[in-house]
């Protein structure tokens, strides 16, 4: 199991004045709320989109005292993903290539290079100067 964590967030603002219930510690015009998945597993794209959806329904409640919705989707994650998700293209869901490319530029064909020589690849120590 990979070691590092995840985070996957969704974060929404509203005004004081959209929400049905207002706890008493609002003490501001806009109310900034948000869920974060945080995972082990590289499933990003599949995760955000399960949070997209369930989360813009909870949102849409304006009652944030009503926590049951994410009750169950954290229960429903945390059946549903597993490593065997990893085997499987489901696991590039909602990564763009483009937005790769744009990011890295020619740093992405040097990776893919060193994707094609795969063991052969030889890192010299940085000694200092």
């Amino acid at each position: 199991m990979p070691s590092a964590c995840l985070p996957v967030p969704y974060i929404v603002i509203w005004t004081l004045q959209k929400l049905l219930k207002k706890d008493s510690d609002v003490t501001r015009e806009t109310v900034q709320k948000s869920v974060c998945v945080i995972s082990r597993l590289p499933l990003y794209g599949i995760i955000e989109a399960k949070l997209a959806l369930i989360t813009h329904a909870y949102f849409e409640e304006l009652d944030f005292s009503k926590v049951q919705l994410l009750e169950d989707t954290y229960n429903q994650l945390n059946e549903s993903l597993n490593e065997k998700l990893l085997m499987e293209s489901q696991i590039f869901v909602g990564l763009s290539v483009r937005d790769l490319v744009l990011r890295f530029k020619h740093r992405v064909l040097i990776l893919f290079k060193l994707l094609l020589l795969e063991k052969r690849v030889r890192f010299p120590p940085k000694f200092p100067n």
